[in-house]
């Protein structure tokens, strides 16, 4: 949570949705400036225009910068949208600018080039260094201006990969690339032996595989043990595989086992086609191709209509990179030639300079765009006429963020035809002409702008899906576009005759579609190798209930004031924060920070180490420790062993040394500096407010349907505070947060009083309204009473309840509660149940005493007549 203060007496608060779409606005005009600089490079025609577009570019840079220093936040908001606009429209003025290069480039060139002549007039090319007899003198087979842009595609996107050989051929357009593949390894290579093809993967490279190899093995791999189990079993010379598959069904392929098995258990000369364009080969895994065996062969097939022309989408392209000897290249460059796949010189010149960084940055926004759309679709099981998403959500080592820019929805079957996918494009289609959102309809991706498209209609190979292109839009755009999905989803069904419609659970049959479909999640269903990891992942989690307190739990109930408590305790832990427990774990996971790492250690007592102890397996820790108080409750103390957790007891109140050593989150960032430990450190940890935001701030804001009034959380670590209030906040201004704690001197488990807060460095203060501090017991007894109610919420959950009643009684006495419930007719209010209350079990009846619970009774020896 950034905050920005116009000054003490009036501050201005912005959500992280409203900060990042300041920074997407940024990086938007940052890319902007990168292609004009790309224009303007090695050419005399284009200066001018250039010098026009960085105006341009400048006056929306000074617009954000002004707005974002003094702007309200309605005022912020519309001056982005504005300037998003301006990017779009200068996006399309690059667009036919560099069409306009790469024809000038080469608009006096002959195609086949005169290396001498005795003419008077010019026949020179605007290229022409290199050229003599037999050497560059047939544009079709070869020329000077892909030769520059293969060595720069080389440095910038193919060195990190490791191989000492690698050369790229550029070609006409992606699926050129493919075929010329196919045509030199069977037509003039002539590689004998089994050919393999691993699906999921694009339908017209599984029918051309199979057209130049008739005999083609078509095999769908169940996990790494299925994989390697069948590619020994065939012994295959070739093997094709997409990075990432682009079809119905979206996996990121298991690279990793494919090369182990081609350089360790392959004697024969062996190709590996990958195609990449999906997954774009500077994301590949580092070292990829280092210290390959001889005879191994890696060859590389993307397009370069898609992510490399940074949306603009002015020329078909392909390239080729071959890990080979250069025997095999020189050969594969004569096929080239001869096949015909040659790119024009024309479209070389139109492309965009290669450059890493800037890429990277446009897929990290199509990462980050694809998760927030496909986890904010709450696709309502039995309500819906879609069955599942599939999208992969996997990358690879240094590109772990990395998710797929393409998804694909399928309808459930009875709802599976083309007429009605065709009948969504045109709700979506509809929806989005009224309220003005950019969309497009097309194939394709890669693109600044979403598409959709009906995809495969006609064809024999798979049935038919839609396909989401993600664009480059704001967060705020994103989840606007979410809302235009779900009311086209919702009108769809609608429309369709009445009858019995149960429940479809998708067909989960690998990883991708297990783990990363919320539709999936709904079924409550993960089988496979990973269906533990998919369980335990956040993002699978089914929306936690929000269950409305009836009117003997909730004394406003007459006065418009609905009461409503979401059940964390109802997740696969059953408590909130296994939630931060993988946030935490999964980015040092993807930072590179959990090598080596044989021990986890935390100071809690209970949830978090609990969580972390189990989450930390899926990242391969087998063991966690925790930090406790010395006088822990045994019960408590034998649950953490059961977890199978180490504890260290430390010094707590009422024990000599308590005071005189550093407290327990100090000891334990401490001794997680040591060679071989980590603590997470969830006091400070920037991971555990973002998995709030990023799982469960989106469930509530759908379950209420953005009308939440008032929220009610606890103060223990603050993460929920800022994780969940933060982006609530962020997507309505108006909602009222209210800070809950024990009052000072008393305890509640895991909530902590505020004096005790110091360690914690989280600003819940700027985002809540008003802090609460709540009695103990009277936190027990709300507990109590929701439990004999049946809402299973522990003693923090009371509290929780507690709290919000009297913000309720505060406001009712200053004359407000009236106003805010007539605003919308009715205010919605929700408090958090964090865990059960079964761990607690001893502690209510210490806070309580043996006399607030029903007596014991004896049988009597003799019934009463």
């Amino acid at each position: 949570m950034i905050v920005h203060k116009r000054s003490e007496v009036e501050p201005l608060i912005y959500g992280e949705s409203i900060v990042s779409d300041i920074d997407d606005i940024v990086r938007d005009l940052l890319e902007l400036r990168f292609l004009t600089d790309g224009l303007a490079e090695d050419s005399t025609d284009s200066p001018d225009a250039a010098r026009k577009i960085r105006a341009r570019v400048r006056k929306s840079f000074d617009l954000v910068e002004r707005v974002a220093r003094w702007g309200a936040p309605g005022t912020i908001a519309e001056v982005l949208s504005s300037v998003r606009q301006e990017y779009l429209e200068i996006k399309n003025t690059l667009r036919v600018a560099y069409r306009h290069r790469g024809l000038s480039a080469c608009l006096t060139d002959w195609q086949s080039p005169v290396y001498e002549t005795t003419c008077s007039f010019s026949m020179d090319n605007m290229l022409s260094d290199g050229i003599a007899e037999h050497v560059l003198d047939y544009k079709r087979d070869g020329h000077l201006e892909a030769a520059s842009y293969e060595r720069r595609f080389e440095r910038e996107y193919l060195s990190h990969l490791g191989s000492d050989t690698i050369k790229t051929y550029l070609t006409s357009c992606g699926m050129s690339a493919f075929s010329s593949v196919l045509h030199f390894l069977q037509g003039e290579y002539r590689v004998a032996g089994p050919a393999m093809a691993l699906e999921p993967m694009y339908f017209e490279n599984i029918h051309l595989a199979r057209a130049f190899f008739p005999d083609l093995e078509i095999f769908r791999p169940q996990g790494k043990d299925s994989l390697r189990g069948r590619l020994e079993e065939v012994m295959p010379r070739i093997i094709f595989v997409d990075a990432v598959s682009n079809c119905g069904e979206v996996m990121v392929h298991d690279l990793e086992t494919i090369m182990d098995f081609a350089a360790t258990g392959t004697v024969d000369e062996t190709f590996v086609v990958i195609d990449s364009t999906c997954l774009p080969a500077p994301l590949l895994p580092g070292g990829m191709l280092s210290d390959l065996p001889d005879h191994l062969h890696v060859i590389l097939v993307e397009s370069l209509a898609k992510h490399h022309q940074f949306g603009m989408d002015g020329v078909t392209g392909g390239i080729v990179a071959w890990h080979a000897p250069e025997r095999i290249q020189s050969s594969f460059f004569k096929t080239r030639a001869r096949f015909g796949a040659n790119i024009a010189d024309s479209s070389v010149g139109s492309l965009p300079c290669p450059d890493r960084r800037n890429l990277e940055n446009r897929m990290r926004r199509h990462a980050r765009n694809m998760e927030r759309l496909v986890t904010g679709l709450e696709l309502a099981g039995g309500t819906s006429v879609i069955e599942s998403i599939s999208w992969a959500g996997n990358g690879a080592g240094d590109c772990a963020w990395f998710r797929s820019p393409v998804a694909s929805i399928r309808f459930r079957k009875e709802f599976a035809r083309v007429d009605l996918y065709k009948q969504f494009e045109d709700t979506v289609l509809e929806l989005a002409r009224t309220c003005h959102f950019p969309l497009g309809f097309s194939t394709s991706f890669g693109f600044d702008i979403t598409r959709l498209y009906v995809t495969a209609p006609a064809t024999v190979w798979e049935p038919p899906f839609l396909r989401i292109s993600i664009g480059t839009e704001t967060a705020s755009q994103v989840d606007e576009l979410v809302a235009l999905l779900i009311e086209a989803d919702r009108r769809i069904f609608a429309r369709q005759p009445a009858g019995p419609r149960a429940q479809v659970a998708p067909n989960i049959t690998n990883q991708a579609e297990a783990k990363k479909a919320p539709a999936g999640r709904r079924s409550g269903t993960f089988t496979g190798e990973t269906a533990l990891a998919d369980y335990l992942d956040p993002a699978n989690y089914a929306p936690a209930p929000l269950v409305e307190l009836p009117e003997k739990l909730n004394p406003y109930a007459s006065r418009g004031v609905r009461i409503l408590a979401k059940m964390m305790p109802l997740v696969p832990l059953m408590n909130v924060k296994s939630i931060p427990a993988y946030s935490m774990l999964k980015a040092a996971s993807e930072r590179g920070e959990l090598r080596d790492v044989a021990r986890i250690i935390e100071s809690s007592s209970s949830n978090t180490v609990m969580s972390l102890s189990v989450m930390a397996r899926l990242f391969g820790v087998d063991t966690t420790c925790a930090l406790v108080d010395h006088d822990i409750a045994p019960a408590l103390l034998r649950m953490l062993q059961l977890f199978g957790i180490e504890p260290f007891l430390h010094p707590g109140p009422g024990h000599e040394q308590f005071g005189k050593l550093e407290p327990r989150a100090y000891r334990a960032r401490s001794m997680g500096d040591r060679p071989g430990w980590l603590n997470p450190g969830q006091y400070g940890n920037p991971d555990n407010p973002a998995g709030f935001a990023r799982y469960l701030a989106p469930d509530l804001w759908a379950q209420t349907g953005g009308r939440l009034g008032i929220l009610s959380l606890a103060l223990g670590t603050c993460g929920t505070m800022v994780g969940v209030a933060g982006e609530l906040r962020s997507r309505n201004p108006h909602l009222q947060v209210v800070a809950c704690c024990p009052a000072r001197g008393q305890a509640v488990p895991g909530p902590r009083e505020k004096a005790l807060l110091g360690d914690v460095t989280f600003e819940w203060q700027n985002i809540a309204n008003h802090s609460q501090e709540v009695e103990a017991r009277e936190s027990f007894e709300k507990s109590v009473e929701l439990v004999r109610n049946g809402i299973m919420g522990g003693p923090s959950s009371g509290m929780n309840l507690a709290g919000l009643l009297s913000y309720l009684q505060y406001l009712d006495g200053e004359g407000r509660l009236e106003p805010m419930a007539s605003r919308d007719a009715e205010l919605v209010c929700a408090f958090l149940c964090c865990d059960s209350p079964l761990q607690h079990v001893d502690e209510y009846f210490e806070a309580l005493g043996e006399e607030y619970f029903p007596a014991v009774n004896d049988v009597p020896s003799q019934l009463a007549p």
